[in-house]
């Protein structure tokens, strides 16, 4: 009996880390950057895509939104950016994705 109980706790421990946890930034639909067009991708339509940015800076040419987060669990440090810039009338002029696995 004490056997068992031991192999449950230890398979509800492993478990539980597969399941990833957020633990800074904001989660965005990460398969919807590849949709993102220079030139004519919209602030309405990154907003759409990705939600609310996390950080936004003026810059001489518009203004850049950033996305960003991370996710852990018991194996996998996963950590996604994307910063868009827009042009001042709010067309996105380029962009900069970028994800790291690693593990532990």
């Amino acid at each position: 009996m004490k056997a068992k109980t031991i192999v449950m706790l230890v398979c509800i421990y492993i478990l539980s880390g597969c399941a990833g946890v957020t633990i800074s930034g904001k989660t965005f639909d990460t398969t919807k950057v590849r949709s993102i067009q220079k030139g004519t991708t919209t602030k309405s339509d990154i907003r759409a895509m990705c939600g609310e940015p996390v950080s936004t800076r003026p810059t001489e040419s518009g203004e850049v939104w950033s996305y960003y987060y991370q996710s852990v669990n018991v194996f996998i440090n996963k950590n996604h950016s994307l910063d868009v810039d827009f042009d001042k009338a709010g067309v996105v002029i380029d962009y900069r994705y970028k994800r790291v696995k690693s593990l532990y």
